[in-house]
């Protein structure tokens, strides 16, 4: 059975988000957060590092672009953005608030299911028919009638709602375990923070190091441990370490979009013929070299490669790896750090929109060496984390090549639909 094509604004209505002024954000969590087209991210739609507009700015007459947790939004403009749907997550605030060029889906009751409709058009399928709608020539731009005559499957009602909820159980499942990474990450980096740069480390007594008295000296970073060194990233870590790779093998590929701007996980891949760009292997850290792709935070976790399998991906990338008396974990979480990023942001060069972060100011970057029996404590620890995080990871895959298999069939009615 093959349901018919149908317009979507047979049963759907839309909203354009409000042209907010620069002046009235704030990017301290107070007030309402506002949505705009980066929050938008591999489908899903979070407040993460949004700014805010002030409760006392918002009238009667802009409480109409408040959203709501699971409502369906798309970038309407952008390069490499243009027609992405997400479903907005927004975890412990009651509503966020619609910025301009992204819009809102409204389904009419009974008529479209808000699941459904979000999962068709975040197929692969329909992220390239919006994408290429959005596509044409200048600035990729879609109207909210270009949105609307997208023409979907339009199985009966009933059934809508069936793929909807049996797909949308699938997806609570991969945000649980999304959740749970983010949790276990964080445990790492404020671990990485507490021991390596504000040096409260466990002493000999299981005590905060610093604040228990523990020795300090002067050096040029400021107070250290005492016994620890000042030495730069290339003592500790391999800054693009060598990896052959012949040319026309097909490889894992990693693209730029699939970094996360928050955490470890690389969102995607794919097979491609190997030309030029950055080889890894597991455990590497890939870090976005170019703006602003470096000041948004994309830094990766390679760990779904076989052993002895070499990945490749985008020139703009540096590969990070841990030598042999540092960890993977380790690497990973100074990549992180702030004071890490601040510095390679600070050192950027180049014209405007096209800055990159040279290797050698990466190199030379100024780290403490950490004592070597803290360090194996750090690693004991954090090494169960992240192999947590990627017993996780795998299950997420797992459940997504499930949910992507059902959609198409489900929507062919090649499934049996029971009422």
């Amino acid at each position: 059975m093959t349901y018919e094509l149908q317009p979507i604004k047979i049963g759907c209505d839309f909203l354009s988000g409000y042209a907010f002024k620069s002046e009235h954000f704030i990017d301290k969590a107070i007030g309402i957060p506002v949505i705009k087209i980066k929050n938008i991210q591999g489908n899903i739609v979070t407040i993460k590092e949004s700014q805010f507009i002030p409760m006392d700015y918002i009238t009667k007459q802009l409480e109409k672009f408040y959203i709501y947790d699971g409502d369906i939004l798309i970038a309407m403009t952008g390069q490499g953005s243009v027609g992405r749907v997400g479903m907005l997550q927004l975890d412990k605030h009651p509503n966020a608030i619609l910025n301009q060029r992204v819009g809102k889906y409204l389904p009419k009751q009974n008529i479209i299911d808000k699941n459904y409709l979000y999962f068709v058009l975040s197929s692969n399928r329909y992220q390239k028919i919006l994408f290429d709608t959005g596509s044409g020539s200048g600035q990729p731009n879609l109207s909210p009638d270009n949105i609307l005559d997208v023409e979907i499957p339009f199985p009966p009602y009933p059934i809508q709602k069936f793929i909807g909820d049996t797909l949308i159980s699938l997806e609570k499942k991969i945000r649980l375990l999304r959740r749970q990474n983010e949790t276990l990450e964080q445990i790492a980096q404020t671990l990485f923070k507490r021991w390596f740069v504000d040096f409260e480390f466990p002493d000999e007594n299981g005590r905060p190091y610093k604040s228990s008295g523990g020795e300090m000296v002067s050096s040029e970073l400021g107070e250290i441990p005492d016994g620890w060194s000042l030495g730069f990233l290339k003592d500790l870590i391999d800054v693009n370490p060598i990896e052959k790779l012949k040319r026309g093998t097909k490889a894992k590929y990693v693209e730029m979009k699939f970094l996360s701007t928050t955490g470890m996980e690389i969102e995607n891949y794919y097979e491609r013929d190997f030309k030029s760009g950055s080889k890894f292997t597991n455990g590497d850290v890939l870090l976005a070299r170019i703006t602003p792709c470096l000041e948004n935070g994309k830094t990766g976790y390679v760990n779904f490669l076989d052993n002895g399998e070499i990945g490749w991906g985008s020139t703009e990338f540096i590969v990070l790896r841990a030598q042999d008396d540092i960890t993977n974990e380790f690497t990973y979480c100074l990549s992180r750090d702030s004071n890490f990023r601040s510095h390679a942001i600070k050192n950027m060069t180049g014209s405007s929109g096209r800055k990159r972060i040279p290797n050698d100011i990466i190199m030379d970057y100024k780290i403490v060496s950490p004592d070597k029996n803290v360090l194996m404590q750090f690693n004991k620890i954090t090494y169960l984390l992240f192999q947590k995080i990627n017993s996780n990871q795998l299950e997420i895959k797992t459940l997504e090549n499930i949910r992507d298999s059902l959609l198409p069939k489900l929507m062919r009615g090649q499934m049996r639909f029971v009422s």
